[in-house]
């Protein structure tokens, strides 16, 4: 039995050393260094009076919050990082490393209520989640397909482009009577009243995957100059490119009892545009004074 084993010690200790250096050929892919760069929103700034649109970086847009994550050709989440303006450095900027291959890049930038509802939740490369009681305007999104090369550091900038939201915007003409305390204007409001993560979107087209009904109140203890005279606005996500609604208006007093209220009916809103509703609003001998202007946030205006 001990020749036996003698035997075949020699043949075993030969397939270790085989095994060992079977395993010291295997090749380990080491991770490249990605930077990212948040660029290219197209912001609107008003210089002198004057309605201009700028190119401008993550940090000089009305942005608070930017959500990246990474996903594999599986659609698996490699990687995940959140930014928030004034809290963490390089706001506009994320360093990550990534094995070489071909991945989808998605990026939110939104302006938050607080700091503390915090960047969006991105389920996917084609779903997105806002966790906020408001949206506003200044939301963008973007999706950016990247190939990572072995041994390479790679630069990638995503640039925005349009904010993704449409707006609806009120201009009433006539006085406000000094009792009207607060302004809610609601979207479609028999559509979907009290979805659950209402403001959920695709990152790539920035639509909504269903209509519903959005509500914004306006408070004039919370604006500039204690009154309503500059308009408010509410912003929202469409389902496509145009689409038509119908916009609830309800006027009340401090105590929430309702003073007037109108509903203006197919209405156009337009996915980045802002869509002014002008006329008298308390006027009871005016039925049809409104008109309503869709302008993109793009084109020019100039105050005269």
């Amino acid at each position: 039995m001990q020749k036996f084993f003698f035997l075949l010690l020699p043949l075993f200790v030969a397939h270790l050393f085989s095994c060992s250096s079977e395993d010291n050929n295997t090749v380990v892919t080491e991770p490249v260094s990605v930077k990212v760069s948040f660029s290219g929103f197209d912001f609107s700034v008003l210089p002198d009076q004057n309605f201009a649109t700028s190119r401008a970086s993550a940090a000089e847009a009305q942005v608070t919050c930017i959500a990246f994550k990474v996903f594999d050709e599986n659609n698996k989440e490699l990687y995940t990082e959140n930014k928030t303006k004034g809290e963490n450095e390089n706001f506009d900027q994320i360093n990550c490393e990534l094995p070489a291959g071909k991945y989808t890049f998605v990026a939110v930038a939104h302006k938050a209520k607080t700091p503390s509802n915090g960047a969006a939740n991105i389920v996917s490369p084609d779903k997105a989640v806002i966790n906020d009681i408001i949206l506003y305007k200044s939301t963008y999104a973007t999706t950016m397909s990247v190939d990572i090369t072995r041994g390479e550091p790679k630069e990638v900038t995503m640039n925005f482009g349009k904010r993704i939201t449409a707006s609806f915007m009120l201009r009433i003409t006539d006085p406000y009577p000094e009792e009207v305390d607060e302004v809610e204007i609601i979207i479609d409001p028999d559509q979907n009243v009290g979805t659950p993560n209402q403001y959920t979107f695709n990152p790539s087209t920035g639509f909504s995957f269903a209509k519903q009904s959005y509500t914004t109140n306006f408070y004039k203890k919370n604006t500039p100059n204690n009154s309503f005279i500059d308009g408010p606005m509410i912003s929202c996500f469409l389902t496509a490119t145009e689409q038509v609604v119908n916009v609830k208006v309800n006027m009340k007093d401090s105590s929430g009892k309702l003073i007037r209220t109108r509903t203006f009916n197919a209405v156009t809103l337009k996915q980045n545009c802002t869509t002014k509703a002008t006329g008298y609003f308390f006027t009871n001998s005016v039925s049809n004074g409104y008109t309503f202007d869709t302008t993109d946030d793009e084109e020019l205006s100039y105050a005269f």
